[in-house]
């Protein structure tokens, strides 16, 4: 695990620092939200969102997670899945909102496109379709996370729900839920690498000025070219 993080914007890139032992490290990420519906039931699954980052290195970072029984709205006594989504693409430049699916769950990829158009926020909403050649659930999530582990590519926080992920991860298949591993699964599909730190670096000591140009990484690199 790594310990103390934070996530910052500077240049139209988000950064992620992070202590690791005795290191304090820093890398451009881009951020993924993976979504895992619940089955609507007292002993079913909960509604997981996960919160990722991926690094130029193709290294993962399991930032945050939310766990429970949400309604689809914010309500008095409980937050909603799509207010929540809101909250975070404003609060943080997210690259993917991934919402897996395999029946019926795919009406909420266009049903939550249409809520963060309402509230004048794009958002790249995008389905995990959960396909019959790759197994099932078990072996989906073994195929697609085991070797990330193996190799080292994921590292995990402190965060609320890190220790049930870590349990249904070692346990899968043979624990009560698999809810939060299955939403990870989802959070890092179909992930795209940022570029790298140096390149940032480069924007600041070229001391670009910001303000001119758009919040997208194309419109800065072109503008950086034509310097």
């Amino acid at each position: 695990r790594i310990g103390e993080w934070k996530l910052t914007n500077k240049y139209g890139f988000t950064i992620l620092e992070y202590k690791y032992g005795e290191k304090e490290e820093k890398v451009n990420v881009n951020l993924n939200i993976g979504i895992d519906l619940g089955t609507g039931t007292l002993s079913g699954d909960d509604t997981v969102m996960v919160l990722t980052a991926i690094d130029s290195e193709g290294r993962y970072y399991v930032l945050d997670i939310k766990a429970g029984r949400y309604s689809y709205f914010d309500t008095d006594n409980n937050e909603g899945i799509y207010d929540i989504v809101l909250r975070l693409s404003n609060k943080y430049k997210i690259k993917y909102v991934n919402i897996g699916y395999a029946g019926s769950e795919k009406g909420h990829i266009e049903g939550l496109r249409q809520y963060m158009k309402n509230n004048d926020t794009y958002q790249l909403i995008i389905g995990r379709k959960q396909l019959a050649f790759e197994g099932n659930k078990f072996e989906r999530i073994t195929n697609n996370l085991l070797h990330l582990y193996q190799q080292g590519k994921i590292y995990h926080t402190n965060c609320t729900g890190i220790d049930k992920l870590e349990y249904q991860l070692e346990y899968l298949g043979k624990a009560d839920r698999d809810d939060i591993a299955d939403a990870l699964e989802v959070s890092i599909y179909n992930s795209l690498k940022p570029s790298e730190i140096l390149e940032v670096e480069e924007l600041k000591q070229r001391h670009i000025p910001f303000k001119k140009y758009r919040t997208d990484n194309l419109e800065i690199y072109k503008s950086f070219w034509r310097n």
